[in-house]
């Protein structure tokens, strides 16, 4: 390739079978992640449709990591499209992590015997670094050690997933946007900080009913603001707020975004700042200059 890359890492866009990133015909691994309800109208109703879609990237004797499911009726809708195609599959067993340490700011774990430091906050971690390596592993023409995946991982950097913008209290920024996603999002707050304020914003073709009901019994306080997108329209605060109150008593709307400025700035417990993707990519410049 003109940037000299050795291998790339492609996420589909939307789904799988009929994504544009299928332009790639051959690739070394496919990696299927958590399967979960989204994007239901184009991609299906039920959790089977879901998994047969995100499973079009699948090709024919390509080896296929699958992290570990929350529901029980994807692996075989994978299982089913690899025996088909031929393709070896490896399912990543949770039970194979052995969790060594745990705090808000990243995870220590032991998973085929190399020692991994993942930087990354979020209880969910330890899994992705799982399927990350077991996904490593297959590549055998690039001569990788238990070393070098060791050395990676503990360099890894997300923007804007359970990410720690600064810790004093912490000032977490997420752009999770489905009931999914909040679940995850939920777990990790309930284990690192069970009481929290929060800053959000959602598009409106988000089930934003079922996300909100995951957080908001956590929050001291609600601070609803707009997520702009061009593509979809924004839920409006106003909407968003009346789902929150039904959680939480304090909830309020900002009137634009520099209105959240002193919450930020004055915060004496964690603040999660989630949503939607459009938020934090909207609001992350402005947290990190706010939380100086």
């Amino acid at each position: 390739m003109k940037s000299g890359c050795e291998a790339v890492v492609l996420e589909t866009g939307l789904g799988g079978r009929l994504d544009s990133t299928n332009i790639i015909d051959n690739p070394l691994c496919s990696i299927i992640t958590p399967v979960s309800y989204d994007h239901t109208a184009v991609l299906g109703d039920t959790i089977e449709k879901i998994a047969y879609e995100k499973s079009g990237i699948i090709k024919p004797g390509c080896p296929v990591v699958a992290a570990p499911q929350e529901y029980s009726d994807t692996l075989p809708v994978i299982r089913r499209v690899c025996a088909e195609k031929g393709c070896g599959l490896c399912e990543v067993n949770r039970d194979d992590i052995r969790l060594i340490h745990q705090d808000i700011f990243g995870s220590d774990i032991i998973y085929k015997n190399i020692n991994i430091h993942i930087p990354l906050s979020g209880t969910y971690q330890p899994l992705n670094a799982a399927t990350a390596v077991e996904a490593i592993m297959y590549q055998h023409d690039f001569n990788i050690t238990s070393e070098n995946i060791a050395e990676g991982i503990a360099t890894v950097k997300f923007p804007a997933r359970f990410e720690i913008i600064s810790k004093n209290p912490p000032l977490i920024l997420d752009g999770g946007h489905n009931p999914a996603a909040f679940k995850v999002i939920a777990d990790s707050m309930k284990k690192f900080a069970p009481v929290f304020d929060m800053i959000i914003g959602m598009t409106a073709e988000k089930d934003y009913s079922t996300s909100i009901e995951l957080l908001a019994p956590m929050c001291r306080n609600i601070t609803v603001t707009s997520a702009i997108n061009s593509r979809t329209p924004a839920l409006t605060p106003e909407t968003l707020a009346n789902v929150c109150r039904k959680y939480c008593k304090n909830v309020k709307v900002a009137p634009n975004h520099e209105a959240l400025s002193d919450i930020v700035r004055d915060r004496d417990i964690p603040l999660l700042v989630c949503g939607s993707l459009y938020l934090a990519a909207e609001l992350r410049p402005l947290l990190l200059k706010w939380s100086k």
